[in-house]
């Protein structure tokens, strides 16, 4: 899912980014150097940017919501289409040329292989400019994930992961975050990104449960004080039996001594 996607980060500021994304829309789509894209792939890019163009022009909130459909629905095309490729002369000019004629579209290098996904950091200077919803999606989404490599539960140790942020996240007020902008959200568009958005913060208690063990970044036992307080919110609510299962497996497991308490600090175990 979309959220599940690794996000690259891009420091514009509003109003360059409204202008460079217009500008994104009306250049000319140049395929040189990978010219290999499906001609299905090449139609709907069109597609997209046609919407950009007629919101560009208008600039009426109403339709930043197609933007953002349209976006949802190219990204993940796209990048199946990309690691169908492998070979460099193609990656290489698409790295650097696709981004300059698709909006809110980048591609970069991670672990080795060529990444082309949504912006949302990109998406969410449009959605400032849109209806009630399009503003609380894109606000919960920053407040909650931001734009960082790594999401704020995660303290990045190195490349490609890091520790839990026990006793340093809020944890109960980021699952309250979600579900009150869900509650306030009547769309299935960003009501489903909402739901991808909550299942990201649980696949790091889903990854200790299968590791049968977490990795803290500071104290071994924060997740002691903090799981507790996840069981009780999720125990309150709504449609959170997969949820809830997870954390009380995870917080059993380490209660009983079944699973691993460890701490980054005091002995390296996020890898790298």
């Amino acid at each position: 899912m979309l959220q599940r996607l690794l996000l690259a980060c891009v420091c514009l500021t509003p109003v360059a980014a409204w202008a460079d994304l217009c500008a994104v829309a009306s250049a000319k789509e140049t395929y040189d150097g990978f010219d290999g894209l499906s001609k299905p792939l090449k139609e709907e890019i069109s597609n997209y940017k046609k919407r950009w163009r007629s919101y560009c022009g208008k600039r009426e909130a109403s339709e930043v919501l197609a933007l953002f459909e349209g976006l949802i629905v190219l990204a993940p095309k796209l990048q199946a289409e990309v690691e169908s490729k492998h070979q460099e002369d193609f990656l290489e000019p698409l790295r650097n040329k696709l981004p300059t004629f698709v909006p809110a579209v980048q591609c970069f290098v991670y672990d080795g292989s060529t990444q082309c996904q949504a912006s949302f950091e990109q998406f969410a200077d449009v959605a400032a400019k849109g209806t009630v919803e399009d503003k609380l999606f894109a606000e919960t989404y920053r407040a909650v994930r931001g734009y960082d490599t790594m999401p704020p539960w995660i303290h990045q140790t190195w490349d490609y992961g890091g520790c839990t942020r026990y006793g340093e996240f809020d944890w109960v007020g980021t699952l309250k975050k979600i579900d009150e902008a869900r509650g306030n959200v009547q769309g299935k568009t960003y009501g489903d990104q909402l739901n991808e958005l909550k299942h990201g913060l649980f696949d790091r208690i889903a990854g200790d449960v299968t590791r049968e063990g977490t990795c803290s970044c500071k104290s071994k036992t924060a997740p002691l004080k903090d799981l507790p307080k996840v069981v009780a919110y999720l125990e309150k609510t709504k449609e959170s039996a997969e949820y809830l299962g997870q954390a009380r497996t995870l917080l059993s497991g380490l209660q009983k001594k079944k699973f691993k308490l460890r701490s980054d600090a005091e002995a390296h175990c996020s890898g790298g």
